[in-house]
């Protein structure tokens, strides 16, 4: 004899419950007085059930539905009776969200006065707020595994990377390098112009830091002390650092990042940091 087992059905939700009691007794021109009475309940007992504050016994659900002339299957469903009921729980989903309560917003309830478009817009936001705060945060654990991934696949490459190499040679010769010899403050300017990013000489970074990248420039800070002669034509008639140190790393991942991106979705962009960048940018 062969048993079989019925598929795991989704918990009962008593908001969406009640959702749908009030949506079937609206479609019906129905008042909660009128409801009640035909489920032998009061008003505010329903209106606790439809507001999902009070789940509602087995008992009160077969009367409810009797008194709104529909099986009660239809109640149970687990999915919202609406577009706009869908939103209005999304709503109350995320306000109880410690991400959402960290902006210390006041709390808005979804009113019928409240505009459709509105709780789009709100429960859009929270979804890019979520999916970016899953985006960026991870424990050590899944960084030391990651690392150990990243390293295996370094190994098994030879540390080899066609794609960088391809960027690497791609953006030299847009910057001008002449294939041989160590990069000059010319070149290497003219590789930061071609990430779209300029140099800003300043004399009041902390002593800790060498430079800082401001992405919404985009450009790079760097401090104008331990100055060596710069070259005629390239910038102001002043003394600044060497910039070898300072450009690499900086447009070195903004290219990276940018050639990830633009390749799709399903581009792994991890992997792509992976090596030491464009490594092949000459250092001696």
């Amino acid at each position: 004899m062969s048993v079989t087992s019925e598929p795991d059905r989704p918990a009962l939700d008593a908001r969406v419950v009640g959702q749908r009691i009030k949506h079937e007794r609206q479609e019906r021109g129905l008042t909660l007085a009128q409801l009640a009475e035909a489920a032998g309940s009061s008003a505010p007992h329903l209106s606790q059930v439809e507001n999902g504050r009070r789940e509602p016994t087995l008992r009160l659900l077969g009367a409810v539905a009797s008194g709104l002339g529909v099986p009660v299957e239809q109640l149970l469903r687990p999915d919202p009776p609406s577009q706009r009921a869908a939103l209005e729980l999304a709503l109350e989903r995320a306000q109880a969200d410690p991400l959402y309560a960290a902006l210390t917003l006041p709390p808005l309830r979804p009113t019928a006065r409240l505009p459709t478009v509105v709780l789009e817009h709100l429960v859009g936001l929270y979804e890019e707020l979520r999916r970016k705060s899953e985006r960026v945060v991870a424990t050590p654990e899944e960084a030391r595994a990651a690392n150990r991934e990243l390293r295996a696949d370094m190994r098994a490459r030879d540390n080899y990377f066609a794609d960088i190499e391809r960027l690497a040679a791609e953006t030299l010769e847009a910057g001008g390098y002449p294939g041989t010899g160590a990069l000059t403050q010319r070149v290497l300017l003219d590789i930061a112009a071609h990430c779209d990013f300029s140099l800003r000489y300043v004399k009041d970074l902390p002593p800790s830091t060498r430079s800082v990248a401001v992405s919404g420039s985009p450009a790079i800070v760097t401090r104008t002390s331990s100055a060596v002669p710069f070259g005629a034509g390239i910038g102001p008639s002043t003394l600044v650092t060497s910039v070898r140190p300072v450009i690499l790393p900086t447009v070195s991942v903004a290219a990276l990042v940018a050639a990830a991106w633009s390749s799709g979705p399903d581009r792994d962009v991890m992997s792509t940091f992976s090596t030491a960048g464009l490594s092949n940018f000459a250092w001696s």
